[in-house]
């Protein structure tokens, strides 16, 4: 059974997202696509900060990500 993992790399939680495929290969599976969103946080917001810290951009890939889980599952029927 295919496994989509798409994950904000700004989660505190995404250090183990990365690690995932390790886990996988030492148990000889091949069913992951790890999706990795950069700068994103849990719920798929990349928030960009000038110097100072300040917020001056906030982008919402929630869109994105579902585009491309779909897409993801089209392919794996």
């Amino acid at each position: 059974m295919p496994l989509f993992a798409g994950y904000g790399t700004s989660d505190i939680t995404s250090d183990y997202c990365d690690l995932l495929p390790l886990d996988f290969t030492r148990n000889n599976k091949t069913n992951l696509t790890l999706a990795p969103y950069l700068d994103c946080d849990h719920n798929f917001v990349r928030v960009k900060y000038d110097k100072q810290g300040h917020e001056i951009s906030r982008e919402e890939l929630w869109d994105k990500v579902a585009d491309d889980f779909f897409n993801w599952i089209n392919r794996n029927e």
